[in-house]
């Protein structure tokens, strides 16, 4: 029975030995793995955020009848803390309105313009990668 014992605990050495060498690659793995996952949750977050900023904000413009009367899109960026949402005229070219929120506080922006105005560069940026994103996924359907 004594010389049963060593074979036995020889059996169970290498899988035991297998399986915190595997975890030990595995758990190394999770920390490579935790970056990516909070990229992506930080991703998500901020699409969050702008799409929460459009909602209220086109809730906002369609109860003014010369602005939705005149909308012809949008372009959204954030900068630091704050979000700010464009809205465009039906030709695009022209800024019919302007909304600004905290990231944190959707529920009344911080900011409104109503004067309509020339596109920055960064709003005309904007809205020719929306313009190309858009067609591209046009063309995979």
């Amino acid at each position: 029975m004594g010389s049963k014992t060593p074979q036995t605990v020889r059996k169970l050495y290498i899988p035991v030995v297998l399986l915190f060498t595997a975890s030990f690659q595995l758990f190394s793995q999770d920390n490579g793995m935790q970056a990516v996952f909070d990229s992506i949750i930080a991703e998500a977050d901020l699409l969050y955020r702008n799409e929460k900023a459009v909602w209220n904000s086109t809730d906002l413009l369609l109860t003014d009848k010369t602005l939705k009367r005149n909308f012809g899109g949008y372009v959204v960026r954030h900068s630091e803390d704050t979000v700010f949402v464009t809205y465009l005229d039906k030709s695009q070219e022209m800024s019919i309105a302007r909304y600004a929120y905290f990231l944190m506080f959707f529920d009344f922006p911080i900011a409104v313009n109503k004067e309509k105005r020339p596109l920055t560069s960064l709003e005309k940026e904007l809205k020719t990668m929306k313009v190309k994103i858009n067609n591209l996924l046009g063309d995979s359907q």
